[in-house]
C-alpha cells in the first residue's frame, strides 16, 4: 500500500534530493512519484530539475591535499563539557526537584510570607512615625530627627 504524501513534504523531498526519483528515499519514492503527477508536483519537479542541471555544470571540487588532511588529524579532540554525565545528572536533579507541585508549594510559602509581613507591618503596636524630611541631609546639612513630642 502506497502512503499519500503532502505538498510540503514533496517540496522538501525534491529540495533535498533533487528531481531524480532514484535519489529519493525508498520508503517515500512510490508516494512521491504519485504526487509528482499532480500540477503542483510537476511545478516542483521542474524547478528541481533546473537546479540539478545548474549544479551538474559546476566543476567538482579538488580533493583535499595530504597536508590539509594531516593538519586536520593533528587537531586534538575537544573534551565534552560533561564527559562523565555530571551535567546530565545535575539537570535531572533539578527536574526532579522543580515539579509543578513543588513549585506550587514554594509559591504558596512565598505568598504567605509576604502576607504575614504586610499584616504585621499594618498591625504593629506603637505610634506611627511620620515621614522624615531628608532633603536637608541629602544636600549636606544636619539630619533633623524629631524629638519625643514629634517636633
Amino acid at each position: 500500500m502506497t502512503r499519500k504524501i503532502t505538498g510540503n513534504r514533496f517540496a522538501a523531498l525534491v529540495a533535498a534530493y533533487g528531481a531524480d526519483p532514484a535519489r529519493w528515499p525508498g520508503e517515500e519514492r512510490g508516494a512521491a512519484q504519485a504526487y509528482a503527477a499532480s500540477a503542483e508536483g510537476r511545478r516542483h519537479l521542474a524547478a528541481a530539475a533546473r537546479l540539478d542541471r545548474q549544479l551538474a555544470q559546476l566543476p567538482l571540487p579538488a580533493p583535499a591535499s595530504r597536508d590539509f588532511l594531516a593538519r586536520l588529524e593533528a587537531i586534538p579532540p575537544t573534551r565534552p563539557v560533561a564527559q562523565d554525565g555530571a551535567l546530565a545528572r545535575l539537570v535531572a536533579g533539578f527536574a526532579a526537584i522543580l515539579t509543578p507541585r513543588a513549585l506550587a508549594g514554594e509559591i504558596m510559602a512565598l505568598a504567605l510570607a509576604i502576607g504575614a509581613g504586610l499584616w504585621l507591618g499594618a498591625n504593629a503596636g506603637g505610634e506611627r512615625v511620620e515621614a522624615l524630611d531628608l532633603s536637608n541631609y541629602v544636600l549636606g546639612g544636619e539630619l533633623d530627627l524629631p524629638n519625643e513630642d514629634g517636633k
